[in-house]
């Protein structure tokens, strides 16, 4: 039982990791500047930094092959099942933080939204 949580524990905080960075890369302002080179460099690659839904995929592929146990024994499934569970988990992550920081009151709560519709992002 106590492997059973710690291996869970693991794979949350591998999630959130996975979360944070891509929330950071997206949306920091520390990387603003570098988020505008790469775009005016190379479409594909500045469209991967802007999207986080896209990017949480690449990070997410650095952090699969860190999570200790296995969940089948073929090694190159079993890293490609923690790829996608830590992507996707990643994102419903995102999704409930920001669904969380709505709900708080605006003077408590400063960020930035990034929206995506019919091809065009905007901040609220």
């Amino acid at each position: 039982m106590e492997e059973i949580v710690k291996n869970g524990l693991i794979f949350l905080a591998v999630t959130i990791a996975v979360e944070a960075i891509t929330e950071i890369i997206v949306n920091g302002d520390i990387f603003q500047d570098l988020r505008g080179w790469i775009s005016r460099n190379s479409p594909f690659f500045g469209m991967l930094v802007s999207c986080g839904y896209c990017l949480s995929v690449w990070t997410a592929m650095l952090f699969a092959g860190s999570i200790p146990f296995k969940i089948i024994d073929v090694a190159v499934f079993d890293y490609v099942i923690k790829l996608f569970v830590l992507h996707r988990l990643s994102n419903v992550a995102h999704e409930a933080i920001i669904r969380f920081l709505h709900r708080m009151p605006k003077q408590v709560v400063v960020t930035k939204i990034m929206r995506y519709e019919d091809g065009q992002k905007t901040i609220e």
